[in-house]
């Protein structure tokens, strides 16, 4: 099997030609690579690197892959910080693998080259797979465009968001563990106030805040309101224009002039704060508390909750339910034939087997099996090359031996999923968003960090709102309704 070289150079034509749709000017070889020959099919795949070097060819994890599929892989591997500049400048090239993970899905580049024809609508295959048969059908809606299914969906969990806390600094003070948006705040206050970590000095704060500013919107979904957009008597609408999101954005206020929370948050990175000890919570997702529980330097004594309650009981922000999708190009699939070769390689990659391989790795070399459960052998890595490939939601996955608090998560996940309120513009295209949209989430942004730190009062954030409208949201607003079904 071949190990493509990443080449740097990314022409600026074929990208701008990428995000117009205009996908085949930078030239195409547009060859069928699909081919089956001795009942093995050959498969070319570019796939996401997140290591500092890729897997060397015919390592065993690929060459089990293969046996286990009956193909023959030919895999490119592109860092994880210049993917997307590569999935453009590989659409505008033309010269495409078979089989490609696109990880934003959504953005205008790849929804023009979705609706331009670029490639494949699996939607109506998909039945025909076991595996492939059983995605979820609220994620498959939040994956397609125009109403239609152009890849195989990377399961994510829907109800994911929480907070990350120190459990150690909670039993410190006797508090118990939060349970409503109040609790939340007088929880924040105690870890800024009284002292956790015992050492005699006010150095801690209660609640880590980034500049994505994600506790905003999950604050918003807490309180009642909706999860970036919403319905409201039969029309979606943004979460900014909400009582609720007001509310959370006087909480933020009130906790930042307090210093519950971290002054440069509008900078500041994820994690950041936990990982030096100084921040006693944070709004993220939650299975992060891994990062922290198995840190070798320092592991700290953290936990997690979701079921935060408010004025409409027990929510919580939803994620897509995907994050990114596996996707197959017309100009090297050109077949329906060569389609269903492809896809049943994709289906295959669910099977327990595969779903163990690209998990744990080679059983008695990566991890053995006790009491039922997946456990890594001591000394031997296992960096997971190949699970950017992974699509299913693990549910025939071995069990990994993962200890109390993970397991506790993995239920919360399975049981909260009822609970999850999702962004009901996931699945709806607007042209004016596609063009307009970043530039005009940036004018919220922007504001709701000055509403927090001071620097913009009720008549300046009412005036940021009415700049959003009247630069392209109005038309937003328009175009997302008419796309809109309830």
């Amino acid at each position: 099997m071949k190990r493509k070289p990443f080449n740097k150079a990314i022409l600026p034509l074929c990208i701008i030609l990428a995000a117009t749709g205009v996908l085949t000017a930078c030239g195409s070889k547009n060859e069928s690579t699909a081919a089956v020959e001795d009942g093995t099919t050959s498969i070319s795949i570019m796939n996401v690197l997140y290591d500092a070097e890729p897997p060397k060819p015919d390592n065993e994890v690929e060459l089990a892959i293969e046996k286990y599929t009956h193909t023959k892989l030919d895999m490119t591997f592109v860092p994880v910080s210049a993917y997307d500049d590569k999935v453009n400048a590989t659409i505008a090239s033309g010269e495409l693998p078979n089989l490609m993970v696109v990880r934003r899905v959504k953005d205008p580049g790849i929804v023009n080259a979705m609706q331009s024809g670029l490639f494949w609508e699996v939607g109506p295959y998909l039945k025909q797979f076991p595996n492939l048969a059983k995605l979820d059908e609220a994620v498959l809606k939040n994956s397609s465009v125009d109403g239609k299914i152009f890849g195989v969906y990377r399961s994510r969990t829907l109800a994911r968001y929480g907070y990350i806390y120190r459990e150690d600094w909670l039993k410190q003070l006797g508090l118990e563990v939060p349970k409503t948006v109040d609790d939340i705040y007088k929880v924040a206050k105690a870890f800024t106030e009284n002292d956790p970590d015992q050492n005699g000095q006010r150095d801690t704060f209660g609640m880590e805040v980034d500049s994505g500013l994600k506790i905003l919107n999950g604050l918003t979904v807490q309180l009642g309101g909706p999860n970036v957009w919403g319905e409201l008597d039969g029309k979606i609408q943004p979460d900014f224009m909400t009582a609720e999101y007001m509310q959370a954005l006087e909480l933020l206020k009130k906790m930042y002039n307090e210093g519950l929370i971290n002054q440069d948050f509008p900078i500041a990175k994820k994690g950041d704060y936990i990982k030096k000890k100084e921040a006693g919570m944070y709004f993220t997702t939650i299975d992060d508390v891994n990062s922290y529980l198995s840190s070798k330097d320092q592991p700290l004594a953290v936990n997690a909750v979701q079921n935060i309650s408010g004025p409409k009981g027990e929510r919580i922000m939803a994620t897509w339910g995907f994050d990114g999708m596996l996707m197959i190009p017309k100009t090297s699939v050109k077949t329906e034939d060569e389609l269903l070769k492809v896809l049943d390689f994709v289906d295959k990659l669910a099977d327990q087997p595969m779903q163990d391989l690209m998990e744990w790795g080679i059983e008695g070399t990566h991890y053995k099996i006790e009491n039922g459960a997946a456990t890594p052998t001591e000394g031997a890595e296992y960096n997971r090359p190949y699970i950017q490939l992974k699509w299913d939601d693990g549910a025939n996955m071995t069990p990994g031996n993962q200890g109390e608090i993970m397991t506790n998560i993995q239920h919360m996940f399975k049981e909260n999923q009822k609970l999850a309120i999702q962004d009901y513009s996931v699945p709806l295209t607007s042209e004016t968003n596609n063009q307009k949209g970043k530039e005009l989430q940036k004018i919220i942004t922007d504001a709701s960090v000055k509403y927090i730190v001071g620097q913009l009062d009720q008549s300046g954030w009412e005036a940021a709102v009415d700049a959003w409208r009247s630069r392209g949201g109005d038309q937003i607003l328009e175009e997302f309704n008419a796309a809109y079904k309830p």
